[in-house]
């Protein structure tokens, strides 16, 4: 059997196919049909806004005046195929770095030597970068004997023919760039008084929100409000809702809301029933629903043209602050922001949590002692290792480090581990025994008992005092970025000329103010925080018993999280020492670290 030609690949909506081939069916003469005497046309349809709209220049009024142009009686030898209509929709013809699928495809077309025309609308349609693109583009059409015909334009035809035409292409390449510049500034000064007002500028709202204009001192902006439903017909927002309460009431990390919401068919901001944990866990940070406006943490760069521009430099948002100092409150959030933080606080006190996963010792499984807690580090490496529950050969558990490439160059690729049961039971004889060792009377022991018991005070520190300093230092990192952007804003002279350098001094007046005033109120948390408490002395009687941690010590009688918050309060980090000729000897390979003790140079 003859194979099948592949089909041509389209550079065009599916639906203008039919338009393209009935057009040619019913040119004068009709019908067009390709052929050796055929002049060969390309037409070039481009618009900025990715919809179909009424006006004049909308992609299907540029395919529409195209065909005509082409069905002119006065072209009848001119002949377009549908995988010459070369379709940018919602591609800018001047921003630096835009990718033009459809341009693209068309100048790899004229440099086969496949085309005789190329139709556009107008020059803006081509370009307006100005005259010296413009000029290029049409340099490589002349190369290849290709024409340039514009359909508004009736002046714009590059046949040899009309030199009239040619003369005037790079005068109005110059106007269609001063056109561009003029919009351009226009629309950027316009975002600028947008942003300033704390609207939703550009892209979609943020998942769980919807957008709606209202008038803020005289200027139109996007608005961020709830995006919710009913019971039976639920929408974004109470999906964000359902998050929140898996998240606070139910205790689910973010993996276990992304498979409940993927069991659940939920459509996901991609537009797929499949969710992950990132973004369940980008969703719920978003201050946008507390009703916080944002700004993208940025600064300034020179290019390589020696223009400043602004470069992001977080993929985070930060808490927009207005001239007061205070956040710009413009948007109506999910939740409150009281609420929010809470939720910021929770998931933060939430990931040092440990997950028990493939319990394979004993009945009612392992979970290491040492698990996330970020104590226990390769010495070879410097990274933390990991709890293995022990499959195989190997039925015990272990803590493990598999270090690839990634590491430091000195340690190169290894591979180690330790025993968990008689590790841990030594680290927590060896806390008890020193802790009962400990003289109060003695200057240096005395100081390492004042970092142990501050230690314990934050761990006894109230979950709303907690909440509370955690909330105050976020805070203060989204205010102090607000200050950078402010300073990066100078200086890319936003704020030259006397009136606004006066606004620019107040607001930075304003934004250090409460800068100050979030600190005063962290130093006040910290110093509750670190107000010295009495140690437990059962900590200290149990350190003299024949063995410490053994049946009637305190140790015997604690659950796994308060063994662990023991181990945070008097360990500072353990290093694992490679395994030497004579196997796995823990006590050879361990260097303990403790609270309040100088980690010495030659430990390192």
């Amino acid at each position: 059997m003859p194979q099948e030609l592949e089909a041509p690949r389209l550079y065009c909506p599916p639906e203008w196919v039919a338009l393209v081939e009935q057009a040619m069916k019913t040119a004068l003469p009709a019908p067009r049909q390709a052929g050796p005497d055929n002049v060969r046309v390309a037409l070039l349809v481009r618009q900025s806004k990715a919809r179909e709209d009424e006006s004049h220049g909308s992609p299907m009024a540029q395919l529409d005046d195209g065909l005509r142009l082409v069905q002119s009686p006065a072209n009848h030898r001119w002949h377009l195929r549908p995988e010459h209509v070369f379709a940018d929709i919602g591609v800018s013809g001047w921003a630096p770095g835009v990718v033009r699928e459809g341009f693209d495809a068309m100048m790899s077309v004229v440099c086969a030597n496949s085309l005789d025309v190329v139709v556009v609308w107008s020059l803006a349609r081509l370009s307006r970068k100005g005259a010296l693109d413009v000029l290029g583009i049409i340099d490589e059409f002349n190369k290849h004997g290709v024409r340039l015909v514009s359909i508004t334009e009736p002046w714009l035809d590059t046949d040899p023919q009309n030199p009239a035409g040619q003369a005037i292409i790079g005068l109005t390449a110059a106007l269609a760039q001063q056109e561009s510049a003029q919009k351009s500034l226009h629309i950027t000064s316009t975002l600028a008084e947008v942003r300033k007002r704390g609207g939703h500028v550009s892209g979609r709202p943020p998942y769980g929100l919807k957008t709606e204009r209202v008038m803020v001192e005289g200027i139109k902006v996007s608005r961020l409000v709830p995006d919710t439903g009913t019971a039976e017909s639920p929408l974004p927002g109470d999906h964000v809702l359902d998050m929140i309460r898996y998240r606070r009431v139910e205790e689910l990390n973010d993996k276990e809301i992304a498979d409940k919401l993927t069991a659940g068919k939920v459509i996901s901001p991609t537009g797929k029933a499949v969710w992950i944990a990132q973004t369940v866990r980008k969703i719920l940070r978003d201050p946008r629903l507390a009703g916080y406006s944002v700004e993208a943490l940025t600064c300034i760069e020179e290019d390589s043209e020696g223009k400043r521009r602004r470069r992001p430099i977080a993929s985070d948002h930060a808490i927009m602050y207005g001239p007061d100092g205070e956040p710009v409150d413009l948007h109506t959030g999910l939740i409150s922001r009281q609420d929010w933080w809470d939720l910021q606080a929770f998931m933060r006190r939430d990931a040092s949590k440990v997950r028990v996963r493939n319990p394979k010792d004993g009945e009612g499984g392992w979970t290491g002692l040492f698990t996330r807690l970020q104590l226990l580090t390769c010495f070879t490496c410097g990274r933390p290792m990991q709890r293995n529950p022990g499959t195989g050969r190997n039925p015990y558990p272990f803590y493990v480090c598999n270090s690839g490439p990634g590491g430091p160059k000195e340690a190169g690729k290894h591979s180690q581990g330790i025993v968990a049961r008689s590790f841990e039971d030594r680290v927590a004889r060896e806390a008890f025994t020193r802790l009962a060792a400990l003289d109060p009377m003695d200057e240096h022991d005395a100081e390492v008992l004042m970092a142990v018991a501050h230690r314990f005070a934050h761990q006894r520190q109230s979950a709303a005092d907690a909440a509370g300093l955690s909330a105050a230092k976020t805070e203060l990192s989204h205010l102090q970025a607000a200050l950078m952007n402010l300073e990066a804003d100078r200086l890319s002279g936003v704020y030259d000329g006397p009136t606004v350098q006066k606004q620019y001094r107040a607001s930075m007046k304003r934004l250090s103010d409460s800068e100050v005033r979030l600190l005063a109120r962290i130093d006040q948390l910290e110093a509750q925080a670190n107000a010295v408490v009495e140690l437990p002395a059962s900590w200290f009687g149990d350190g003299r018993a024949a063995d410490p941690i053994g049946e009637g010590t305190s140790w015997a009688a604690w659950d796994l999280e308060t063994r662990r918050a023991f181990m945070a309060t008097v360990v500072e980090r353990i290093d694992v020492h490679p395994v030497g000729r004579k196997g796995n000897h823990t006590v050879d390979r361990v260097k303990i670290h403790w609270v309040g003790e100088p980690i010495n140079d030659e430990d390192e």
